[in-house]
């Protein structure tokens, strides 16, 4: 019985770890204490999987790498950046966001010019209160941008998206919001240097927010803003973290998702392709109900062409997958700490 076991599972968990396949390797287990089989790879098997799940990923994309899997070398990028996050999720507050004006700087540009003995007595005290709710939903428009920007030729647009992002939620009358909505988009389309801007503008307005009808459009003109125009490198971690934190159950995964696709410029909208105005919210209706493919290298599941392709070819198939066919090696020939 031993032998027949080691026959069968023997060759199952050396593939295991060359893949480092997670499933595999729990199903190897799970076999083996079934038939209460033990050997070396089994306890090999037996100890990565005891590992943190962020020490199993990073083992699982340096032999991704190995096995030049691009596939899986962004999957698994993207699985390490989201338990970075996860974790470090504090790092990331807005008002941490390095390009943000400080609350005071920001307040003081708002207080109105009076006489110096008004200013002395109500100067100080408006600005505090005003500095305060600087990342806080405001029905308003701001009076000057949120960020610095790149140059100040920029400013007029910034509080002009910021207005139209109210008339889209409802909080400014507009006879066509959805058309402000729709100018905005492609303000940062055309504009990468107000992305920054758009981005922390929509955290301030779905932050104590409390309009559910608000919040939910809110949400979905942020969902056509990373369909459209990623916030980029710098600015994506603190929008990742804020939807991780604040982003409704049901939503939170697709929009994190898209914000992975953004990095890597995947399935973006153009000024060619951006819908118009009138379909603008059934777009954000239909991206939040599609459901996400299982095979997606934008989903958290481990994904290994190499295996296909080991499949494929002891079948005499031929694939297209770019990754290699490399037969799983002996214990002794795998890498050191694996």
């Amino acid at each position: 019985m031993d032998a027949n076991a080691k026959a069968r599972l023997l060759p199952m968990a050396e593939e295991a770890l060359w893949l480092l396949d997670k499933a595999r390797m729990i199903e190897v287990i799970e076999e083996a204490k079934r038939v209460h089989f033990k050997c070396d790879e089994i306890e090999e098997v037996n100890s990565i999987l005891k590992l943190p799940e962020e020490k199993l990923v990073e083992l699982q994309l340096k032999r991704a790498v190995e096995l030049k899997d691009p596939r899986r070398v962004q999957n698994r990028e993207i699985r390490l950046r989201d338990l970075y996050i996860a974790k470090f999720a504090r790092l990331y507050e807005p008002l941490g966001y390095p390009r943000l004006r400080t609350p005071l700087e920001w307040a003081a540009a708002k207080v109105s010019v009076g006489n110096a003995l008004a200013k002395a007595i109500k100067g100080r005290s408006a600005t505090e209160s005003l500095a305060a709710r600087m990342m806080e939903h405001s029905a308003k428009p701001i009076h000057i941008s949120l960020t610095e920007l790149d140059s100040p030729a920029f400013a007029k647009e910034a509080l002009t998206m910021f207005k139209c992002a109210l008339a889209w939620s409802g909080e400014r009358p507009d006879s066509l919001p959805a058309a402000q909505g729709r100018t905005l988009l492609l303000l940062a389309l055309k504009h990468p240097e107000l992305r920054a801007e758009l981005y922390v503008q929509l955290i301030k307005q779905l932050t104590h927010n409390s309009s559910a009808d608000a919040r939910n459009l809110y949400w979905d003109l942020l969902a056509l803003s990373l369909m459209t125009s990623p916030p980029g490198p710098g600015c994506d971690d603190f929008v990742h973290a804020f939807c991780l934190r604040h982003a409704p159950q049901d939503q939170q995964r697709a929009l994190i998702s898209q914000i992975h696709k953004g990095r890597y410029g995947d399935s973006l909208l153009t000024e060619h392709t951006l819908p118009p105005a009138d379909q603008l919210r059934n777009t954000a209706r239909q991206f939040f109900g599609m459901q996400r493919k299982q095979s997606s290298r934008f989903s958290e599941n481990d994904l290994i062409a190499a295996a296909a392709k080991a499949v494929a070819a002891k079948d005499d198939v031929d694939v297209s997958d770019p990754a290699p066919h490399l037969a799983p090696p002996t214990l002794h020939e795998r890498t050191p700490g694996v």
